[in-house]
């Protein structure tokens, strides 16, 4: 089953962009932080690359927001995000 570009993997850009600016990062300071170039996090935001259940765990600690995985998953499951 292709993921990318349906309305779930969609969602799931928009709320890991949305996690990054709530936590005032740059796509570079949380590149950083996540010991990967920008080009990575730039890539997984505009939709050109998945995350694996790893990577998402460390995408929401990386921004200090793990805490709120359950609540991004429930929210993409749903095909909706917050704006």
């Amino acid at each position: 089953m292709k993921t990318l570009r349906t309305p779930q993997h969609r969602a799931l850009v928009a709320e890991l962009r949305r996690v990054r600016l709530a936590a005032g990062l740059t796509q570079a300071v949380l590149a950083e932080r996540l010991g990967v170039a920008q080009s990575f996090v730039a890539k997984v935001e505009n939709a050109e690359r998945r995350l694996d259940v790893v990577e998402f765990a460390n995408w929401m600690d990386a921004a200090g927001a793990f805490q709120q995985c359950a609540d991004v998953l429930a929210r993409v499951r749903n095909g909706a995000t917050q704006a």
